[in-house]
């Protein structure tokens, strides 16, 4: 779990991890040069499982994400932020399922929108479902990044043989990039259709307040996961691509845009059916819902 400033959760989030019915584990925790009280709350809990690493400085947290997986010693991978809040049998779920299915190599699951209101913007409790079987999961990559951070649980052996660690480069996408990285390495994926978190919004955490240079990384990440699949010749043009997959330009659509974006989706549907990557009849119905959101003027 790093931390930047997270005084104000911290100690429900610590208390989440340390009542969990699961018990053998370590609790590694990165203060990345906090300010606020973080070290004191953290140096409050007297736990022989926390292993406690204070950064001298603010290193941003690709590196402490780094920094938590080379310091770990366990064969499982648990990820937490400081904001949110595991349900006290979420390891246990967790790793009694990696332990059932040899075959995964990183497990999520669903999780709840923490209920909020401030300055009249009133936000409700909401289930987050996700999707539970690989071949839905890295097909839905393609659009977005469907697995929820601080709900995986991972086989570090798994990410140590492939080299896999947080890139530097994916700003406020590491995550999406890392199961982007996982998927083509071959490891497999799975979620457990049951809320083991709860996530907080709010307007500190870095998907509000780097919205606009995540979905910038995020786009990236898809250019290069989608690239990889289908082939530089495939998706000759990125904005295209991008068009079809997001649907960014459907206000202004033209009948020669969708006639473009009719023949792209052919193409990718074609080269799908030769490599078999993904299952041809859930990768036709991905692409013939993008064409159905797609509303030429």
């Amino acid at each position: 779990m790093p931390i930047f400033n997270g005084e104000k959760y911290l100690e429900t989030a610590i208390n989440s991890i340390l009542t969990q019915t699961f018990y053998e584990f370590e609790f590694v925790i990165i203060n990345d040069g906090s300010s606020d009280k973080t070290d004191e709350i953290v140096r409050s809990f007297y736990d022989n499982r926390i292993v406690y690493i204070a950064n001298k400085n603010n290193e941003g947290i690709i590196r402490s994400l780094n920094k938590g997986i080379y310091f770990s010693k366990g064969q499982f991978l648990g990820r937490m932020d400081c904001d949110d809040v595991s349900r006290t049998d979420r390891f246990e779920l967790q790793i009694e399922f990696l332990n059932q299915n040899p075959e995964l190599s990183i497990v999520g699951s669903d999780y709840e929108i923490l209920p909020r209101s401030d300055n009249n913007n009133i936000i409700p409790q909401k289930r987050i479902n996700v999707p539970t079987c690989h071949e839905d999961l890295s097909l839905v990559f393609l659009h977005h990044n469907a697995i929820c951070h601080p709900t995986v649980v991972m086989r570090k052996e798994n990410l140590n043989f492939n080299k896999l660690y947080y890139d530097r480069l994916a700003n406020h996408a590491e995550d999406y990039k890392l199961w982007v990285d996982a998927t083509l390495s071959g490891l497999k994926f799975g979620s457990i259709p049951s809320p083991l978190l709860k996530y907080r919004l709010h307007s500190d955490q870095i998907s509000t307040k780097k919205r606009e240079e995540q979905f910038n990384s995020a786009c990236k990440i898809m250019l290069g996961y989608a690239t990889t699949i289908f082939s530089q010749s495939v998706i000759n043009n990125p904005r295209d691509y991008l068009g079809l997959i997001l649907n960014t330009e459907s206000r202004f659509l033209k009948d020669q845009d969708f006639i473009k974006y009719t023949q792209l989706a052919k193409k990718l549907i074609t080269e799908n059916n030769r490599q078999n990557y993904f299952n041809k009849e859930k990768f036709d119905f991905f692409m013939e819902n993008k064409l159905n959101n797609l509303n030429p003027i």
